[in-house]
Formats: structure tokens, C-alpha cells, sequence
């Protein structure tokens, strides 16, 4: 029970790199290393400033806006930062580092969610041990079509672009919504609503994904 957090996300970029194995050879899992490796290392670094620079103890108000905000900016905004870190440090061409988003993105969450996890949270749950990685999950993949998307569209000239910029947008704040409903004890049937509707989200992105 309490391993599920640290074997899912490695469990998944195993077999992400299994697939594009096959699909794509050996040559591009290698080209990929360097990325996997910044960020795993990336990962590492966030969770030595959080607990051995910036304290960040776990929240004791009853604003859940505020709430929710701290959420997303620790779930979201701050890996979002070190992805654009490693965008601007790489020196591949912009396609191949926006490619990069689960290479990058998957091992960095192999670390960060388990710590975040086991030392923010007071309570070990159901939801805080299976839900909440499985959606951290799910938005990682949901993104990576949009990120990929609002890049090309954005470098094509297309509007579509802002589409693509509100579904990151909307992507990225669920896991925070689900997880504030969920800490200020809103009915279960409610979060769980949100998960559900997160999940077809991501299926309709997966499936789009899929036919294009």
C-alpha cells in the first residue's frame, strides 16, 4: 500500500521507454538519457531545498482558495518552472526539448510526489496514497498533448494555440481542486465527481492524441 506511490511512476516511464523502444530504436532512448537524467536530478534538488532550505509545513488555515492556490503552486507551477529551466539550459532544437515533457516530467515526479507525499501529509489514506498519484498521473500525460500541441500551434501562427493554453490551464488545476475538496471534507461523491470528469478529460486527449 504504501509503495504504490514510489513504484508508479517508475513502473510507468519503464514501460513509456519500452514503447518508444520498439516504435523508435535504441538511438532515441539514448538521446533521451540526459533528459530522464535532469529530471530525476531536478526532482532530487526541489526536495533537498524543501527540507533542508524552505520549510514548508503542512497548511493549518480554513481558506480553501488559499488552500487550493499553495496546491497548485507546488503540484504545478514549481515543476512547470524546472521544465522551463531545462528548455532554456538544452541546446537541442525546440521540438526535440518540447518532445522531452514526459522524459523529463516522469522522473521528476518519481521523486517529488513520494516525498511530498510522505512528508507534507499527515495522513496516510486511501486517497493521499493511490488517488492522488494516479491523478498527478493522468495530468502529466493530459499535458504532455497540449504542451506539444501549444507549441506547434503557437510556431505554425494558429489561434488554436489559446485553446490549447486553457486546457493546459484546466488540466493543471484538478489534482489541486480534487485535493482541496478532499482536505476541507466536501462529500465524497464531490470529489470524486471531479475525478471522474478529470479522467474522461484525459481519455478524450489521449484518444485525440491517438488519432492525429
Amino acid at each position: 500500500m504504501y509503495l504504490f506511490p514510489f513504484l508508479l511512476f517508475p513502473i510507468v516511464t519503464f514501460f513509456k521507454a519500452c514503447s518508444d523502444y520498439k516504435r523508435l530504436g535504441f538511438e532515441y532512448l539514448k538521446s533521451r538519457f540526459l533528459v530522464v537524467l535532469f529530471g530525476a536530478l531536478s526532482g532530487c534538488a526541489l526536495c533537498a531545498i524543501f527540507e533542508f532550505c524552505i520549510f514548508v509545513p503542512e497548511y493549518q488555515g480554513t481558506d480553501p482558495a488559499f488552500f487550493f492556490l499553495l496546491q497548485w503552486i507546488f503540484s504545478f507551477f514549481i515543476p512547470a518552472l524546472f521544465f522551463v529551466f531545462f528548455i532554456l539550459w538544452s541546446n537541442d532544437e525546440w521540438q526535440v526539448r518540447i518532445d522531452g515533457f514526459l522524459y523529463f516530467l516522469l522522473p521528476f515526479l518519481c521523486v517529488y510526489v513520494p516525498f511530498w507525499i510522505f512528508t507534507k501529509t499527515a495522513e496516510f489514506s486511501f486517497f493521499v496514497l493511490f488517488v492522488l498519484p494516479v491523478m498527478f498521473l493522468l495530468a502529466v500525460f493530459a499535458l504532455e498533448t497540449d504542451v506539444k500541441a501549444f507549441y506547434l500551434n503557437l510556431k505554425g501562427r494558429s489561434a488554436k494555440f489559446v485553446l490549447n493554453g486553457f486546457l493546459i490551464l484546466a488540466e493543471s488545476v484538478f489534482a489541486s481542486l480534487v485535493m482541496t475538496l478532499y482536505y476541507f471534507d466536501f462529500d465524497w461523491w464531490i470529489w470524486i465527481s471531479v475525478c471522474a470528469v478529470f479522467s474522461v478529460l484525459c481519455l478524450f486527449r489521449f484518444g485525440f492524441k491517438l488519432k492525429k
